[in-house]
């Protein structure tokens, strides 16, 4: 959710700057005709280039914040897509879209979505345990995950996977 979040938080301030570079070219471009050349370029790329990201940037925003909100509806326990569109005011299609749209992205991750209702994906293989070793060579207690098969990080021993 905090990948959703920050990226809604991202788009919206490009296309608020966006937003400001354009409305600012104006008087760059007016002051740059009368007194500076370089002024006259600067404000005409401003105002071209912001006429066309400014608005493509705010939809890029209103497509994130659509996903986050779904997500955050997920993320308080309402998995069909109709009660999902009912929490959101969303119709079902886009309610669909949204959660392929989080799944891909990485933000729903664990759930499964047939396309009307998210369950959680039980064959998921968990990630790996941290486990404690005690070193049988210099008595160093350590953390290691159960996927590593590396050695003692004080003396270089192997880790013996066989005890807990």
């Amino acid at each position: 959710m905090k990948q959703a979040k920050s990226k809604c938080i991202l788009f919206l301030c490009m296309a608020i700057c966006s937003a400001i570079l354009l409305v600012a070219g104006i008087p760059t471009l007016i002051i740059g005709a009368v007194n500076n050349t370089a002024m006259l370029v600067a404000g005409i790329v401003m105002t071209a280039v912001n006429f066309y990201a400014c608005p493509i940037l705010f939809i890029v925003y209103g497509s994130a914040k659509s996903v986050y909100n779904t997500v955050r509806v997920i993320e308080d326990r309402v998995y069909t897509v109709k009660d999902i569109a009912m929490h959101t005011g969303k119709n079902e299609e886009t309610v669909k879209n949204d959660v392929l749209k989080a799944i891909n992205f990485g933000y729903l991750e664990g759930y499964l979505f047939d396309g009307e209702k998210l369950t959680f994906n039980s064959n998921r293989k968990l990630g790996p345990e941290t486990k404690v070793a005690k070193c049988e060579n210099c008595g160093a207690t350590y953390e290691y995950l159960s996927a590593e098969s590396g050695n003692c990080p004080y003396c270089g021993s192997p880790v013996r996977t066989d005890k807990k």
